[in-house]
């Protein structure tokens, strides 16, 4: 989320998690590492999603504001 608060082209960006069918926490994709010591870490056991999830995810909605600052 603070990727994309960061990114994205408008003066306020609020990023909502957890809503309508949410797929669960998405770690970053640190944490997925062997050997990561980051708290994600233990999140990613459960997590059904391919490493690379969260950057997709936020590639995706950065487009989608750069498609929306342009209308």
């Amino acid at each position: 989320g603070l990727a994309i608060k960061a990114k994205s082209p408008f003066a306020k960006t609020i990023v909502v998690e957890n809503s309508n069918s949410y797929c669960g926490y998405i770690p970053t994709k640190e944490a997925f590492a062997p050997c990561s010591d980051l708290y994600e870490s233990s999140l990613c056991f459960h997590s059904c999603l391919v490493p690379e999830a969260g950057e997709i995810l936020q590639e995706e909605a950065l487009q989608i504001m750069q498609k929306l600052i342009k209308q």
